[in-house]
């Protein structure tokens, strides 16, 4: 997704009229479905443990510039309310549960990160919700 922005983005400064008309109304329609479905694309990826919150920061930084920090901190907060919500309900209704995986999740640095790797997982996480 970041990367149709980004080319969005550099075709509204192409110096054909038509292109430059073409890719305004593009970016008003991806707008207004990329706001939509970014947050909860986001915390998909921050929940997955290879990624947390590193590819967000990366993706986000990619799309949005400086403004991207602060769009990442506003997801944190609400995956930290969502957090906080169940974790009220878990502690009202139920005892103590332990884990039963034995998993050790393998993490990745923002250094690790390449392009293709996020088109590849971003892709992925949108074929779940279809």
């Amino acid at each position: 997704m970041w990367k149709i922005q980004a080319q969005l983005k550099d075709e509204l400064n192409n110096p054909n009229h038509f292109i430059r008309s073409m890719a305004s109304k593009m970016q008003l329609k991806f707008d207004k479905y990329w706001n939509d479905c970014n947050e909860i694309l986001a915390i998909g990826v921050i929940l997955d443990p290879r990624y947390k919150t590193k590819v967000v920061d990366f993706a986000f930084s990619k799309i949005y510039g400086d403004e991207g920090k602060f769009k990442v901190a506003i997801i944190r907060d609400k995956l930290q309310l969502l957090f906080e919500t169940y974790s009220h309900e878990f502690n009202h209704s139920s005892g103590d549960v332990s884990s039963t995986s034995n998993q050790t999740p393998q993490f990745v640095e923002a250094n690790d990160i390449r392009e293709d790797d996020l088109y590849v997982m971003v892709c992925s996480t949108i074929m779940i919700f279809f």
